[in-house]
């Protein structure tokens, strides 16, 4: 999976219509909620058998963050 391709499936998950940015902050997204963090887990989970925690992802303050902790995964 590319980093463009796991911005795709990210911006499915929160069903937004606009595109995610590195530069944007989680919490200012308004889809950006404990559904969004639990289906991102998984994602992770299912696509790079990486095994995130609650704390990886709440420490995660951008898109970018979360994207750096799949960086050593993506194509």
């Amino acid at each position: 999976m590319t980093k463009d391709e796991l911005l795709n499936a990210i911006n499915e998950i929160m069903q937004r219509e606009e595109p995610l940015t590195d530069d944007m902050l989680l919490s200012s997204l308004e889809d950006w909620d404990s559904m969004s963090v639990l289906s991102v887990m998984t994602l992770f989970d299912t696509e790079f058998q990486i095994v995130l925690t609650t704390e990886h992802v709440m420490n995660a303050k951008t898109v970018a963050d979360l994207i750096s902790l799949a960086k050593d995964k993506l194509t």
